[in-house]
């Protein structure tokens, strides 16, 4: 099928056929499962609001929901730009959870983040970016791959052993939050690429699309664990919430449980 969007121009397309539903789609699964990653930035934007959250989680949520709207248009078009929209934000959400998680601890000892290790932060981000228009994709995702484990042993290391030892929902939420990231990438993301060619089409070119429903959940377990910790000690929970299609969120207030 003739694709509405001309000759793909990004650097990278995925194992799912091309405009095989519509003209007007290039990848229609893996841009149908996008929209929830758009939608839980939106949403949860809305979400911090109502429940004063805190800027980290501002920042974190728009993260995201530029990642679902990029993510959306690239897989639409295969378009560079829309692609740049994409991948760049991934490598900055990562970062802002980092700084989440170290908000979130300095919140709770009293103490405040310094400003070096916020520059620090900002200067790792900036650089990642200018390796990505210089380098292309693949130490771009090298770069990312990093990121994800450097999250990951935050959040294990954060929930086991720093401040929120003493509080299990947020260390379930945590651990959880690491256990989707990594399942994502490595068993979804990864095969998906390394296999498209020799594994049957009809399980290959779905991987990638639950891929990033594993994108979904892993933010919003991350962020409701560091907000149950942040916020620890006051009238709060945790529970299943419309929302987020039953993902889990924080309510404070007279609505905690």
């Amino acid at each position: 099928m003739d694709g509405y969007w001309g000759t793909p121009t990004a650097t990278a397309d995925f194992c799912e056929p091309n405009y095989a539903h519509t003209r007007y789609i290039a990848e229609f699964l893996n841009a149908l499962s996008s929209v929830p990653i758009a939608l839980l930035g939106v949403v949860g934007l809305f979400h911090c609001a109502e429940q004063r959250l805190g800027a980290e989680q501002y920042i974190c949520y728009a993260l995201i929901g530029v990642i679902g709207v990029g993510s959306v248009a690239f897989h639409t078009t295969l378009l560079r730009g829309p692609q740049v929209l994409d991948e760049l934000p991934m490598l900055w959400v990562i970062v802002s959870f980092w700084y989440a998680l170290a908000q979130s601890h300095a919140h709770r000892t009293g103490k405040r983040f310094p400003l070096a290790a916020r520059a620090a932060l900002l200067g790792y981000a900036s650089a990642s970016s200018v390796v990505y228009f210089t380098y292309g994709f693949e130490p771009f995702l090298a770069s990312y791959a990093g990121s994800i484990v450097v999250l990951v042993v935050m959040c294990v290391r954060t929930a086991l052993f720093g401040a929120l030892r003493s509080t299990d929902q947020a260390r379930r939420l945590l651990l959880g939050a690491g256990f989707v990231y990594v399942g994502g990438f490595a068993l979804l993301w990864v095969p998906g690429e390394l296999f498209c060619a020799s594994v049957p089409l009809p399980l290959a070119d779905k991987l990638h699309a639950l891929f990033h429903l594993t994108s979904t959940a892993g933010p919003q377990m991350l962020l409701t664990g560091l907000a149950l910790s942040k916020h620890h000690g006051e009238r709060i929970a945790a529970v299943p919430h419309w929302r987020f299609g039953g993902l889990p969120a924080v309510v404070r207030g007279d609505k905690a449980v």
